[in-house]
């Protein structure tokens, strides 16, 4: 159970769509709701300490018993430095100290929000869980009338929904990364156009992806090809 004293956020984030639009946006979160994703965290984090560390290249496959892991300073350079939704700048944001102005109903309706971050405090750790999803994915459709159980009776659900997987594509525990799902976290952290810009031209090359000695000639990219 989440006690006084553990910090809970949630932070929901996108691609900016035009220029002056925000990349993120807080959301508040009652007591029950802490509690939830504070399990589903502290889960996740916990079931990463008895895996290997190997070191991150965005080329690479971590085994069953592996995870990926990288220094935090310094990890947007593998894809675009300067996104306004990179993982250095969602990391930051989440962390920013104060009390943020949270969204409202429309603005978490109608925000496009793309992916979402939960950052959990407690016992000396400092713990984030990034989801490569839409927070309101298939829960918005036009073809649903979505209702809940009120009383004695089914009434239409009228606020906005948002729902948390009990999955993550990448965790932030202090200043080290640990990505659980490459490929989501390339999509998530490069924009497509970017991508088909520096697609190599050649074909590539069939090799082992885990074999770190041949990084260059399995993908035809350099490091920091997305910065």
């Amino acid at each position: 159970m989440t006690s006084a004293t553990n910090q809970v956020s949630v932070l929901l984030a996108r691609r900016p769509a035009k220029a002056g639009m925000t990349a993120f946006g807080h959301v508040n979160v009652s007591a029950a709701g802490r509690a939830g994703l504070d399990r589903i965290v502290s889960n996740l984090h916990e079931a990463i300490a008895t895996r290997t560390e190997v070191v991150f290249h965005p080329d690479d496959e971590a085994a069953d018993d592996e995870v990926l892991t990288s220094k935090l300073k310094g990890f947007d350079s593998w894809f675009q430095e300067k996104a306004a939704w990179s993982l250095e700048r969602t990391a930051a944001e989440i962390r920013r100290k104060g009390l943020p102005e949270a969204l409202g109903q429309t603005e978490i309706r109608d925000g496009g929000w793309s992916f979402y971050a939960v950052r959990v405090v407690k016992s000396g750790t400092d713990v984030i869980a990034v989801r490569a999803k839409s927070p309101s994915w298939g829960l918005g459709s036009e073809n649903k009338l979505l209702t809940a159980f009120i009383g004695t009776q089914l009434k239409p659900v009228t606020e906005p929904l948002i729902a948390f997987d009990h999955n993550a594509d990448l965790l932030i525990a202090g200043q080290k990364v640990f990505v659980l799902n490459p490929r989501g976290i390339e999509r998530l952290l490069v924009d497509a156009e970017a991508v088909k810009a520096r697609a190599p031209e050649t074909s590539v090359v069939q090799c082992d992806h885990r074999s770190r000695a041949k990084r260059t000639n399995c993908s035809g990219r350099p490091a920091g090809m997305f910065t």
